[in-house]
């Protein structure tokens, strides 16, 4: 299995059945690993908002993701990224 598809496969292990998983980046890992993790899951998008700004404000460096149960449904991978330094 090559990179692309481990972290594929990862994606799909954080995308829920049933709301909204605040999921963090674990940068120090493994480098053939994403390394994602599960930070909590959420009923609304609105609150994951409010949990992922507490956490950026806190973690500024920390890359994010929320994946949404929506996305597992339609079987697209769709995911919102937050954390990531503006160019």
């Amino acid at each position: 299995m090559n990179q692309i598809e481990r972290a594929m496969e990862q994606v799909e292990q954080m995308t829920p059945e049933k709301g909204y998983n605040l999921v963090g980046v674990d940068d120090y890992g493994d480098p053939d690993d994403q390394g994602l993790y599960l930070i909590g899951n959420f009923a609304t998008p609105e609150e994951a908002d409010t949990e992922l700004a507490k956490r950026q404000a806190a973690n500024p460096d920390v890359r994010y993701y929320v994946y949404g149960a929506s996305d597992k449904k339609s079987g697209a991978v769709i995911a919102f990224m937050a954390g990531q330094p503006e160019e």
